[in-house]
C-alpha cells in the first residue's frame, strides 16, 4: 500500500500487518479521536479526559458510533494524588481548553499564571491494576506537554501494549521533549515506527505524532522487507 504520513494511513498498514490490537487506551481523549474511532469501530475505547467541558460531546460521537466505550475524568500522570490539580486555558473563540497536572508547590505553566481545578490523578499502571480489559493496547497519549510523565506512570502496562502513539511537541521544555527521549522508548522495548500528522504554527512545525511497536513486531515486519536494495519499493513525499 502507498504510505503517507498520517494516523489513519499508519494504522492502516500497522493492521494488514496483523498486528493485535482489542482495547484502546485514549489519554486526552478531549472531545473524540477520529482517527482511532475510525480505524477500531469494534474495539472497546477506554477514554481518560480531565476537562469535563467535553463530556457531552464525547458522549454524544461515541454513541452515535455505537462505540463501546468508557469515559473517566480523571488526570494521568506518573504520580498518584486523589487531592491533585490541573492548570487549564480556555480559548473560547477556537473552542479549545489544553490542561496540564500541577506539581504541588508550583503556580506557574509556561511562565504564567492559570486556572486550577481540583481533580483525581492516576498513574495508567495504578487505574489498570485492577481492570480486567483485553490485552494488547493501542495507547495513544496527547496530554499537552505531559506525555513522558504518563508514560513514566504506564511502565509496568507497556508490556501489554503493541501500539504507543504519542503526540511530540518540539518547542516544549528539553525534559517535557518525547523527541529527545527515543532511548527511553527502546528500554521499555518499543521502536519508532512512524512519524506523521505534522502541525505547523505560523509557517514552522510545531508537533508531530511518533507511533512505536514493540520490538518483537517491528522486527517481524523489518525482516519481511526486500534484502536486495534494487528490489525495495521507494517512495518519497514531496
Amino acid at each position: 500500500m502507498d504510505r503517507f504520513p498520517n494516523s489513519h494511513n499508519a494504522i492502516q498498514y500497522i493492521l494488514s500487518e496483523n498486528i493485535d490490537v482489542q482495547t484502546v487506551l485514549d489519554v486526552g481523549v478531549a472531545a473524540k479521536t477520529a482517527f482511532l474511532q475510525k480505524a477500531f469501530p469494534d474495539k472497546k475505547h477506554i477514554l481518560f479526559e480531565p476537562m469535563v467541558e467535553f463530556r457531552d460531546g464525547c458522549k454524544i460521537s461515541y454513541e452515535d458510533k455505537k462505540i463501546d466505550y468508557e469515559l473517566h475524568n480523571v488526570a494521568l500522570s506518573d504520580i498518584v494524588d486523589p487531592d491533585g490539580r490541573v492548570f487549564y486555558n480556555k480559548h473560547e473563540g477556537r473552542k479549545y481548553i489544553w490542561s496540564g497536572v500541577v506539581p504541588k508547590g508550583i503556580e506557574h505553566y509556561h511562565g504564567q499564571v492559570h486556572p486550577k481545578r481540583d481533580i483525581k490523578i492516576y498513574t495508567l499502571d495504578n487505574f489498570l491494576a485492577d481492570k480486567k480489559y483485553k490485552k494488547p493496547y493501542y495507547l495513544k497519549i496527547d496530554v499537552d506537554g505531559g506525555e513522558m510523565k504518563v508514560l513514566e506512570g504506564a511502565k509496568n502496562i507497556l508490556k501489554d501494549c503493541s501500539v504507543i502513539q504519542v503526540e511530540a511537541s518540539l518547542h516544549k521544555s528539553q525534559d517535557q521533549l518525547v523527541w529527545n527521549n527515543l532511548p527511553w522508548f527502546q528500554e521499555q522495548g518499543f521502536r519508532l515506527f512512524d512519524v506523521v500528522d505534522m502541525y505547523y504554527i505560523d509557517n514552522y512545525l510545531w508537533q508531530i505524532d511518533l507511533i512505536f511497536l514493540n520490538h518483537t513486531d517491528y522486527e517481524r515486519i523489518r525482516n519481511k522487507s526486500k534484502k536486495n536494495w534494487d528490489d525495495k519499493q521507494w517512495q518519497f513525499l514531496q
